[in-house]
């Protein structure tokens, strides 16, 4: 009875024993194809199932990490679907009594947890890229962007994209690489700042008139603009290590997003050095340096002749760049106006007045003089240091900055509490900046300041000599005169360079209350001209000292935090799919690491 109620079932829903009972009793199997066909995938049920899995795995690696191959893998992951669905389906009484038996239980369990940790995991992960907090490890902060530019991304008002022109091909010059890599990295660093901020990188040689179109004709440019304005930056390498990229970058935001720019003037007349030349004297690298800074530079042209010259209102800066012929009085009297916060006319100016005054041991008397009324006293002479001088040419100083860190805390209590303020400020921001100390500056032919205090002036020395240094009056001698001989040569150390805060000329009437903004007067004076020339402006510390000290006078002291870093080169190349496959693989190798040990356990224990 039970052999005959076996035949009438389902031979699908029969058990191993029944089917082996029913084979022994003689009685034929009639399927069909159909069924016929289902016993012989049934039969090859555990190479099916691993090749289905294996396709589907394969499937899915091929889809992350090689795109050009996405419809061979959707192919491979459709057909592993496929197969498994089959199985199931086939296999559905065994399938469904391995979820319900004991054993089935615990994997169903097992697997509910996996699946409920790798949502967490996800979950986390999508948290993190919204709230993610990134951590600069390098000794000099390579990787860290200076706060003024972390400032100005956020303050965005448009958006910003920058298109990076580099050729493909650069696989054979190392430097080219190392250039790449870091425009890379700070213009991901730039864009990970702010959402406003995109970049693309582009092959000038694949898309040429696509380069041609921003005005690009060198390999390595960087056009930045704005949807919101018709005005282009190109940011191309100041040298071989993009060291001033990140400030590139700055001025390009700031030009592209039509943010106002300084005008600064050189006075030009009293044989003053020109920004248009380009000899070893002229000033047109300074022009340039400035110009990457994002100011104006304009030449102010007085004729010694004329009477009637005045300051521009839209002068934020006046500098004086090594005169050598008598200033007018005239012309005197104008500048002494400036300086007071004054027109020729007598009304207010709008702001501060700004000057730096770049001197030599000759200046002439005039000049001098209009110093010396402001309390800053130009020696004459030039120093010769034996300790810090040139050896082979000792009329070159190489003057030492001020170092903010060895400073005694017992010397800043000696000062006026104002004065100590002042000095910290400035020196942090001139000398001693966060980018790092500076290091020694050449000046060749350098002459002594002496600024003067009292209540309405706080000077800061800027740069020093050693003691071991001579103020020598002749400049054919270079032989000092020791202390304890006749006519003996002053001995140092001295300042061939500082700056003073002041309100109002020697003599003033002293304040009775705060000064107004356009009463401050902002003066920083260099004992040396050519120190800013083309010839040794790039020599040491000249142009951080340079362009720290314009930047403070005319208050810029975001910019004074973007000077360079050292950049290390440290090679690790990865190609677009192996960087897929480092990223991918550190999603998903831990949480597969744990399913394969729950799904291994589960075997064992079913």
């Amino acid at each position: 009875m039970q052999n005959h109620n076996n035949q009438n079932r389902d031979w699908r829903r029969l058990s191993r024993a029944e089917r082996a009972a029913q084979s022994e009793s003689g009685t034929p199997e009639n399927h069909g194809p159909i069924g016929t066909f289902i016993n012989l995938l049934s039969s090859y049920s555990n190479p099916i199932l691993i090749g289905a899995v294996f396709s589907t795995i394969l499937g899915i690696i091929i889809l992350l990490f090689i795109d050009t191959l996405a419809p061979y893998a959707l192919l491979l992951v459709a057909l592993g679907v496929f197969l498994l669905l089959l199985m199931g389906t086939i296999s559905l009484s065994r399938v469904t009594s391995a979820f319900l038996s004991r054993s089935g239980k615990y994997g169903t369990n097992t697997l509910i947890m996996i699946s409920a940790f790798v949502i967490i995991v996800i979950i986390l992960n999508l948290l993190s890229i919204e709230n993610n907090q990134r951590f600069d490890l390098t000794a000099n902060n390579q990787f860290s962007l200076a706060p003024s530019t972390k400032e100005l991304l956020s303050e965005l008002d448009s958006p910003v994209k920058a298109i990076a022109f580099y050729p493909s091909d650069i696989s054979e010059n190392v430097d080219a690489i190392s250039r790449f890599t870091k425009a890379s990295d700070m213009l991901s660093e730039f864009s990970k700042r702010s959402t406003k901020f995109t970049y693309e990188v582009r092959d000038p040689d694949l898309e040429p008139d696509l380069a041609r179109s921003y005005g690009v004709n060198a390999y390595e440019s960087i056009v930045v603009f704005s949807d919101d304005s018709d005005l282009t930056s190109i940011v191309q390498p100041s040298d071989i290590d993009y060291s001033q990229l990140e400030q590139d970058l700055y001025t390009s935001m700031l030009i592209a997003t039509s943010k106002g720019q300084k005008t600064i003037y050189f006075l030009e007349g009293h044989g003053e050095k020109s920004i248009l030349s380009t000899s070893a004297k002229g000033y047109s690298t300074f022009k340039e340096v400035l110009n990457q800074d994002n100011y104006n530079t304009e030449i102010l042209k007085w004729d010694p002749t004329d009477d009637d010259v005045f300051v521009p209102d839209d002068a934020a800066l006046l500098i004086i760049p090594g005169p050598t012929i008598e200033l007018p009085d005239s012309h005197a009297h104008v500048i002494h106006k400036f300086l007071q916060g004054k027109n020729p006319d007598d009304t207010a100016r709008r702001e501060s007045s700004r000057l730096i005054f770049l001197g030599e041991p000759d200046t002439p008397e005039s000049f001098r003089a209009l110093m010396a009324m402001w309390g800053i006293i130009l020696q004459p002479g030039y120093i010769l240091d034996l300790e810090l001088g040139v050896t082979d040419n000792p009329n070159i100083l190489r003057a030492e900055p001020m170092n903010l860190n060895q400073i005694r805390a017992e010397d800043f209590e000696l000062l006026p509490p104002d004065q100590a303020t002042i000095m910290v400020d400035a020196l942090r921001s001139i000398t001693s900046p966060e980018s790092g100390q500076l290091g020694q500056v050449y000046m060749p032919g350098t002459t002594s300041i002496v600024p003067i205090q009292d209540d309405l002036r706080w000077p800061v020395p800027l740069t020093v000599t050693s003691p071991l240094s001579f103020l020598i009056d002749d400049p054919d001698r270079t032989d000092p005169i020791p202390p304890g001989e006749e006519n003996a040569d002053q001995m140092g150390p001295f300042f061939s360079s500082a700056y003073m805060l002041a309100v109002g000329q020697l003599g003033a009437t002293p304040l009775t209350a705060p000064p107004d903004p356009n009463q401050l007067t902002h003066v920083a004076i260099f004992g040396d001209s050519d120190f800013a020339s083309n010839t040794f402006l790039s020599r040491g510390s000249g142009t951080n000292l340079l362009l720290n000290t314009v930047n403070y006078v005319l208050g810029d002291y975001s910019l004074i935090s973007i000077r360079d870093r050292a950049f290390v080169y440290r090679e690790f190349n990865l190609d677009a799919n192996e960087y897929d496959f480092v990223r991918f693989s550190s999603w998903f190798i831990l949480p597969g690491l744990l399913a394969l040990a729950a799904l291994s356990m589960w075997w064992v224990r079913r």
